[in-house]
């Protein structure tokens, strides 16, 4: 059962995680006005229907570049394993598919900015300067989320490596306590025989201990 310690415990972990959210709610939903209004000039709107709007658009536009991403490590990871024995052609290949993959998350994102964005004057070319302003506050709005990432993702492999080398070194600290016997000196060896004997005597286990010892040293056992 829990002690009045640790639901104390629980409740201020609650009350944190919750302030943690709302602060990263508001400030992704905010960070997507700020961009909404240097590109489109769109005033932002307080509201509280507008915030958790502004949080959802961004949680889709990442969602979506994340899938082109995935697909993406698809031909690099490909080619991050056999690059050593892959042919230089092959491994352009590679690395232009990859590229095309990314830029075809141009349309995608251009396509949410446009049906949820609140500009009047939307593009009807894609490709067209207009339309490419859109394009660039979708990617504006994904790149905090995606800076984040990355960065736990490098922590989570630098502490992974860590451990690694933390584990090695522990490793490597018992193999080096390990003596072979012929590196013991030898009044050691008869302290440690004498003792083992004198065990022996009063186990009443009848063995002649340093017999065995000169035995083993022969290598006749």
């Amino acid at each position: 059962m829990m002690t009045i310690k640790e639901y104390r415990n629980k409740i201020y972990e609650s009350i944190i995680f919750l302030v943690a959210f709302s602060i990263c709610f508001t400030g992704i939903s905010y960070w997507g006005k700020l961009c909404d209004y240097v590109i489109h000039g769109i005033e932002p709107d307080h509201s509280v229907m507008s915030v958790i709007m502004g949080y959802f658009t961004i949680i889709i536009n990442v969602s979506v570049f994340a899938i082109f991403i995935c697909i993406e490590l698809c031909p690099l990871s490909c080619y991050l394993d056999n690059k050593e024995r892959m042919h230089i052609v092959w491994v352009r290949v590679l690395i232009v598919i990859a590229i095309l993959i990314l830029l075809c998350s141009y349309p995608a994102m251009y396509a949410i900015e446009v049906h949820t964005t609140t500009h009047q004057n939307k593009p009807n070319d894609m490709f067209s300067s207009h339309g490419a302003l859109f394009a660039l506050s979708a990617y504006m709005k994904i790149t905090p989320l995606t800076l984040l990432t990355l960065y736990a993702a490098y922590q989570q492999e630098k502490e992974k490596e860590q451990n690694e080398k933390e584990q090695k070194e522990k490793k490597q600290k018992v193999s080096s306590k390990v003596v072979p016997v012929d590196e013991i000196d030898e009044p050691n060896i008869k302290t440690i025989l004498t003792q083992i004997l004198y065990h022996c005597k009063e186990s009443n286990i009848k063995i002649n201990v340093h017999d065995v010892y000169e035995k083993i040293k022969k290598n006749d056992l």
